[in-house]
């Protein structure tokens, strides 16, 4: 086998050699967009890069030289710079990665993040200063508009648990008034009322039990982020038999079969995780098939840093096309003559996953059954104790 070799490059001359840095030192300040400038020891420009003279609208970087911070920047901003760069020469210690925020005459704000160095000649003599800033401004408005959004969301969840502590007091009392005094009337009236009175009456007394049946249910939704516990490691089998023992009386009425896996550790919120179980699992009960038995199994796969759960039943199932709406707040598929309820279990369950990081979905078809899965994220790894 005949082996290859580049021939050796010749020798560059030292002319050559200033040659090639000067094109290549050239290309940088041309093409770089960053703002590259150097400086003399009086802080005045003495080179500097193209992206530099067009941030300050000048078109050729020549027209730079000689100029200060002073003739384009706000005084307390080119002081401010002007102080940075003679520290540096005094003593010859950088400055790395200062954010430097400037307001402009037409009220435009501009943020860069700067890093200056000490300017040396051959001797190693400090001449001056050389910099190098970079445009973040698009990432301090990202930044902004973050912070703002998370004031945002901390007010609404703070009105939120206003409303929660009005809707437990304030508009509960006048319902139970409301449905207090109209029972008192059908026990003391009920034989003055003809059948349309009684009927009447009884619209109203169930009108005013479902509003009491909503608020409750919208308190239970709020409060998954006003009163949720900090997450912790927590067995999920544990949750899943207290979802069960909960749900005893209806299982047992219905005479279903619930089996589940093996259940992982996880990380969440206990009592949230418990709800999570018995509010899908009671959904399996509530909606199945007439004259068939309930079937119902519980499942969890481990999938790359998360746990994917799946309830499965044999229910009456969905339609694909309200997959999307039944996770939404009052959303019903069903009359409440056929199915009892407000609509807002699965919105409940969807804002529990989504505070847990993980998501939720359904894959069912009409008739068929439906499985309902959620995700939750693993556990970390626990340092395994050793046995002296």
């Amino acid at each position: 086998m005949i082996k290859r070799t580049n021939p050796p490059l010749p020798a560059a001359s030292g002319a050559e050699d200033l040659i090639r840095d000067r094109n290549l030192l050239r290309t940088i300040l041309e093409t770089i967009p960053d703002h590259i400038y150097f400086k003399d020891i009086d802080s005045r420009t003495v080179r500097c890069s193209l992206a530099h003279a067009k941030f300050f609208g000048v078109e050729d970087p020549k027209d730079m030289v000689g100029k200060k911070d002073f003739d384009f920047f706000s005084e307390e901003h080119a002081r401010q710079a002007f102080e940075d760069e003679q520290r540096i020469i005094r003593t010859g210690e950088p400055l790395i990665g200062i954010e430097e925020k400037e307001t402009w005459p037409d009220g435009r704000v501009t943020w860069v993040s700067t890093t200056k160095m000490p300017l040396r000649d051959e001797k190693g003599e400090i001449v001056g200063t050389f910099g190098i800033s970079r445009d973040i401004t698009r990432q301090k408005e990202s930044d902004l508009e973050a912070k703002n959004l998370t004031a945002a969301l901390k007010r609404s969840n703070q009105e939120l648990e206003e409303f929660a502590s009005v809707a437990s007091h304030d508009l509960q009392e006048p319902l139970r008034m409301i449905s207090g005094y109209l029972k008192l009337i059908v026990q003391r009236y009920q034989d003055r009322l003809d059948q349309d009175g009684q009927e009447f009456i009884a619209f109203a007394v169930d009108g005013a039990q479902r509003m009491q049946a909503m608020i409750n249910d919208l308190l239970s939704y709020s409060r998954v982020t006003t009163q949720g516990k900090t997450f912790s490691l927590i067995e999920t089998e544990a949750m899943l038999q207290r979802a069960l023992l909960n749900l005893k009386v209806a299982v047992d009425e219905a005479g279903a079969r619930v089996t589940h896996e093996a259940m992982p550790a996880a990380m969440g919120d206990e009592r949230q995780i418990e709800r999570l179980f018995q509010n899908l699992i009671g959904n399996g009960l509530k909606y199945r098939r007439p004259g068939d038995v309930p079937e119902i199994h519980v499942s969890a796969q481990k999938k790359d840093s998360e746990w994917v759960f799946g309830i499965r039943d044999n229910g009456i199932g969905i339609d694909p096309k309200y997959f999307d709406r039944i996770f939404g707040i009052f959303q019903r598929l069903h009359t409440r003559e056929q199915y009892a309820g407000t609509g807002i279990g699965l919105a409940v369950c969807k804002k529990t996953v989504e505070r847990h990081g993980g998501r939720i979905w359904v894959e069912s078809e009409e008739g068929k059954g439906a499985t309902f899965y959620f995700t939750l994220p693993v556990a970390p790894d626990l340092p395994k104790k050793t046995t002296p």
